[in-house]
């Protein structure tokens, strides 16, 4: 499927002119500043350009301002067309974004982690189920393992902790968001 031009073009143009609650996250999120995690800005996905896009996460992070108001009906289809491509989509209002930064930070970190862990589980069960089918059966493999007893505990992730920013980043706050620099 070829990109539309004029959709390539319009990305452009949005990311040559960003708002001042983007320039705020993008100051924080490029050139890999949360742990790694590559993030895109104003990045055409389909007939869309999302605000900001990690590929590796399936993440689509969408900030809104005073103008969304009035399009909840639009940003609810792009939100179905994220989600059927297989994104995650985290809508976050502008004010939310100036009264709790960290806390946004810390909340897209986690999903990053989340989604990435995610992904690399369903990649290895699907070379597990491949590896499976094109296998022939021995002995070893037709044998049945016994389920867990009922009183077994199982082990599970420990949640993440919350982390600061600067944890986070070796890069300098930007000016303006309460630190000293």
């Amino acid at each position: 499927m070829k990109s539309d031009p004029h959709l390539k073009q319009n990305a452009r143009d949005l990311r040559r002119d960003l708002a001042p609650a983007e320039k705020l996250v993008w100051k924080l999120l490029r050139d890999r500043r949360l742990k790694g995690f590559k993030f895109r800005r104003q990045h055409p996905v389909g007939p869309y350009i999302a605000d900001f896009c990690c590929l590796d996460a399936t993440l689509v992070l969408e900030l809104d301002g005073e103008s969304h108001l009035t399009r909840k009906p639009l940003d609810a289809t792009r939100d179905r067309f994220f989600i059927k491509k297989g994104f995650h989509v985290l809508r976050v209002w502008n004010t939310n974004l100036y009264e709790n930064p960290d806390g946004l930070f810390d909340r897209i970190w986690s999903l990053c982690k989340q989604r990435t862990l995610l992904a690399a589980v369903q990649r290895r069960a699907d070379e597990r189920a491949v590896s499976v089918k094109t296998r022939k059966p021995t002995k070893e493999t037709t044998k049945t393992t016994p389920l867990p007893k009922a009183n077994e505990t199982r082990v599970s992730a420990a949640a993440p902790s919350p982390v600061s920013i600067a944890q986070r980043s070796s890069h300098p706050l930007p000016k303006g968001r309460g630190e000293s620099s």
